[in-house]
Formats: C-alpha cells, structure tokens, sequence
C-alpha cells in the first residue's frame, strides 16, 4: 500500500512539471506523435475524426478570450464526405455555410459547433474544427 502511494504521488509531481514546464501557446499546430499536447488539447471528438490521409496535423486556439477551438486538417486531399458523414453519426447536421466554410450544430450540444473546410490553395487540405459558443 505505501508503494502505491509513494508511485501516486511520483505521478502527480511528474504531470504537474511536464505540465507547468510545457510552453503553452494561445495557437499551435501539432502532429499526433506530440503525445503531451495531443492528450492536452485534443477533445475526444476529434481524436475520433476518421484518418482521411496519411499527412495530418492538429491545432488548438484560445486566444485573446476568443472561443477556445481543436481543429485537425488532412492534406493531399479535397473530399469532404467522411468528415460530413461523422458528424451526422455524431448527431449533429448541416447548419448553414459560412465564409469559413460550413457550420454543423446538433440539438444536444447546443455550447458546441463544427466547421468543415476544404482549401484548394496552395495545395488541397480538408479540415474539421470543434469550437465552444
């Protein structure tokens, strides 16, 4: 029993430094193998978003009080199907588009939106982001 408190408590003390000694950035991009940041700032739901590529990066934002938004974008690619078809087995529909590209809501998560976009400039990239109201 005193060995498993003595490791908790190691535990604790290691996250918290990692934690405290990782530089926060109010936007980054990161690759899933940054296992501190990807565990950090990557909400489940987009964990999940099916590999639509083999060359994918992830972001997070939060600033200047703006809503915090998680976002992952796949390049070499330009069909928007998969992501689109994600989102409607997560309960959430098309909403309207938007400059940015398109808006889903779902009636149960009213605080949280999805944007999907797709670039063409300077290469094709696809991209979902998850961002709070």
């Amino acid at each position: 029993m005193k060995k498993l408190a003595i490791f908790s408590g190691l535990t604790i003390v290691i996250v918290t430094v990692i934690y405290l000694l990782l530089p926060y950035e109010p936007e980054m991009t990161y690759r899933e193998s940054d296992r501190v940041r990807y565990h950090l700032y990557t909400p489940e739901s987009i964990k999940q978003v099916p590999r639509l590529s083999p060359d994918y990066t992830f972001s997070h934002s939060a600033a200047n009080g703006q809503p915090e938004t998680a976002g992952v974008c796949f390049s070499g690619v330009s069909d928007t199907a998969a992501l689109k078809q994600y989102l409607v087995s997560r309960g959430y529909s098309f909403a309207r588009k938007a400059p940015a590209g398109e808006l889903w809501t779902s009636e149960r998560s009213r605080d949280v939106y999805f944007t999907v976009i797709s670039r063409f400039s300077p290469g094709k990239q696809v991209c979902l982001y998850e961002s709070d109201r």
